[in-house]
C-alpha cells in the first residue's frame, strides 16, 4: 500500500467512528455473526491500517481473538501508510485504505496464490465502482496484484503476518484504493512507480454519495469479497479453488502477456516478458537472452 508523512505536531482522533462485535449488525444491515464473524473497525484518521489490525491480533483486544474471527480495519485518512519494501502509500481523504485480517488456517489456497487472488478481488470492485459511475475504462492486473487503469495505477496490495497470543498466524491484507484522489508518484529513485489514477479520473456520473462514505462503502465491500472467497472455496475444495484463482488472475493480467516489463527491484533495470502463471503461484518470464525464469509474487513488474 502507499503512504504519506505527517506533520509532527497534527494530531488525530484514535477513537474508531464504529466498532461491530461478532453479534452486532453491519453498516450494510447484514448481521455479521452469520458472515464469518467479522470484526470491524473505523477511524476518522489512523497511522496505518495495517499497523492497527498488529495491534489487535497481538493484544487480543477489544475481544479475545481466536481463529473463529476476522478483521477489517478502514479508514477515512491514513497518515503513515505504506506498500511493498517499506514504500510510501499516500492516505488522502476520498479513497480507500483498509487492511484485512484473516487466520492462515483458513487461507485455502496456496500462500503465493493468495496475493493473485487480493488483485482479482480489487480489479473487480474497482471496475464496479467505475461501471456504476457509467465509466467504460477497464480495470488489468499487472503481476502481482497492482491494480491499472488505461496503464495508471488505481489501486495496490501488501500482504503481511502477525503472530497472535495463541501462536496462530495471520495474513494481514492491506489495500488501498485511489478513489478521488490520484497522488503524484515519482518517476524515479526509491519511491518510483507508474504515473497514478483514480475511479474520479474516468467517471462520468458523479459517486451517489460524498467521496468518504463512497470510499468506505468500497472498503467494506471489498472485506466482504475476501470472506465470502474464504467460505466459498473452503466447500469447493483446495485443487479447485486454486484452479479458480489462476483463472481469474488471467482474465484480469491478460493484456500484460508478451509486453515488456520491468522488474522494479533488479539492478540494471530488468526487462522481462511474462510468459506464463504456474500451478504454485509463480510467474514464467522470458529475459533478454531469451531464457526463462520464475518470479515470486514478491517481484513487482512496472
Amino acid at each position: 500500500m502507499v503512504s504519506q508523512k505527517a506533520d509532527k505536531c497534527r494530531t488525530y482522533s484514535t477513537t474508531p467512528t464504529s466498532f461491530f462485535a461478532a453479534n452486532a449488525i453491519g453498516e450494510n444491515g447484514m448481521n455479521l455473526s452469520k458472515h464469518h464473524h467479522l470484526l470491524l473497525r473505523h477511524y476518522p484518521s489512523i497511522d496505518s491500517t495495517q499497523d492497527e489490525c498488529k495491534r489487535l491480533i497481538r493484544e487480543g483486544s477489544p475481544v479475545a481473538i481466536t481463529s473463529s474471527y476476522g478483521i477489517t480495519v478502514s479508514a477515512t485518512e491514513q497518515l503513515h501508510g505504506r506498500g511493498t519494501k517499506e514504500r510510501k502509500w499516500i492516505g488522502k481523504k476520498g479513497n480507500v485504505f483498509v487492511s484485512i485480517a484473516v487466520p492462515m488456517d483458513l487461507i485455502p489456497v496456496p500462500v503465493s496464490l493468495l496475493p493473485l487472488k487480493m488483485g482479482s478481488i480489487v480489479a473487480c470492485q474497482t471496475q464496479k465502482k467505475m461501471r456504476d459511475s457509467e465509466s467504460q475504462a477497464n480495470a488489468s492486473v499487472k503481476w502481482p496484484n497492482d491494480v491499472l487503469v488505461e496503464g495508471k495505477k488505481i489501486a495496490g496490495v501488501l500482504v503481511e503476518t502477525e503472530q497472535d497470543k495463541n501462536n496462530k498466524y495471520w495474513f494481514i491484507i492491506g489495500i488501498g484504493i485511489n478513489v478521488a484522489v490520484s497522488p503524484r508518484i515519482d518517476s524515479v529513485g526509491p519511491e518510483r512507480g507508474r504515473p497514478s489514477t483514480c475511479v474520479r479520473d474516468h467517471c462520468i456520473k458523479d459517486f451517489d454519495g460524498d467521496d468518504v462514505e463512497e470510499a468506505k462503502k468500497m472498503a467494506l465491500d471489498i472485506s466482504q469479497d475476501v470472506w465470502n472467497w474464504v467460505a466459498h472455496t473452503h466447500r469447493k475444495g483446495p485443487d479447485s479453488a486454486a484452479r479458480d484463482v489462476l483463472t481469474e488472475w488471467k482474465k484480469w493480467a491478460a493484456e500484460w502477456w508478451g509486453q515488456e516489463l520491468e522488474v522494479r527491484d533488479s539492478t540494471g533495470h530488468e526487462i522481462v516478458v511474462p510468459v506464463s502463471v504456474e500451478a504454485n503461484g509463480l510467474l514464467t518470464v522470458r529475459c533478454k537472452d531469451g531464457t526463462q525464469t520464475l518470479l515470486p509474487p514478491t517481484d513487482y513488474l512496472l
